[in-house]
């Protein structure tokens, strides 16, 4: 089944030796990633915050006596490390190559990709799930019946059904970028995305009173 919906994982990073200038480098280049994203006509309502933290980065020191073998670790707090973690979703999948290299262009190294995964709306998953599972039902009860004719019985009322059903989602932490050439100089292609297909999958589990 084609995709129809998109999702780009994208964090941004930064380090500063207080908490606060983290803080501050994290908003600032949060905010310009959030303009770019708007700009490529994505509404609010799909750039979402899916996480964010504030790390102390430690530098470790090791002692050891003269012998070797007595050693100790000493801490020493370096810094700050923000983390802001953004999911946007995309219904017009032909602008993801955007979204990367909007991110790709954000900050001083401080913007990254963290996944890409294809999948399906929820409307669409539904209507899916509901034509697979008749299909799945009509194939149990057309087995259930091929057994009890090969025991010499008669298949009777249903006692009990499950159903189940599964998006396998095409996810990727791997993209082609076309944005730099390796002298870092710009070029005209953007990133390139490849958006494949979808499976999804259907069962129910049906058990028959037989007499």
């Amino acid at each position: 089944v084609a995709p129809d919906l998109l999702q780009i994982q994208l964090y941004v990073e930064t380090e500063a030796v207080s908490a606060n200038d983290a803080q501050a480098q994290n908003a600032q280049v949060s905010n310009e990633l959030f303009t770019k994203l708007k700009n490529l006509g994505i509404p609010d309502d799909k750039i979402q915050t899916s996480s964010y933290s504030v790390d102390v980065v430690e530098e470790s020191n090791r002692t050891c006596d003269e012998d070797g073998y007595d050693c100790t670790w000493t801490y020493k707090t370096v810094g700050y490390k923000v983390v802001h973690r953004v999911e946007v979703e995309l219904e017009q999948l032909d602008k993801g190559g955007s979204v990367i290299d909007a991110a790709s262009s954000t900050g001083n190294d401080q913007t990254f990709v963290d996944s890409v995964t294809y999948t399906l709306k929820q409307t669409t998953r539904s209507e899916l799930a509901k034509n697979l599972l008749q299909e799945a039902a009509v194939a149990a009860k057309a087995k259930a019946q091929r057994i009890a004719d090969g025991l010499g019985v008669s298949l009777g009322n249903v006692l009990s059904a499950d159903e189940n059903s599964y998006v396998n989602s095409y996810y990727s932490n791997r993209y082609e970028s076309l944005t730099y050439a390796a002298s870092d100089e710009p070029i005209s292609s953007g990133t390139t995305l490849s958006p494949g297909e979808v499976d999804m999958s259907a069962s129910v589990d049906v058990s028959y009173e037989i007499s």
